[in-house]
């Protein structure tokens, strides 16, 4: 299950984006610095408090707990996973 945010496009690829999930929960609400990853390009980006999305910052990358940077990664893989096997994912 998914929550609807406003449309906003991917900085790094225009990809268009009106929904987010959470890995982990059945219900996503995502909240002001939030990290999201585009199921257009896999850029890493960062909720605003418009909860549009951002690119992250560099210094913010390497600020993130290893275990965090970690699930990202995962996340990444698993959109390719998904593209790789012919799955639409706009």
């Amino acid at each position: 299950m998914g929550s609807n945010i406003p449309l906003t496009i991917c900085p790094y690829c225009g990809y268009h984006m009106d929904a987010a999930t959470h890995s982990q929960q059945t219900k996503a609400e995502p909240e002001p610095g939030d990290l999201s990853v585009c199921m257009g390009c896999t850029g890493v980006l960062v909720f605003t408090d418009s909860l549009e999305l951002r690119v992250i910052a560099d210094a913010e990358w390497k600020e993130l707990p290893e275990e965090l940077k970690k699930e990202i990664t995962r996340g990444i893989q698993a959109v390719k996973t998904v593209k790789r096997m012919g799955y639409r994912t706009s």
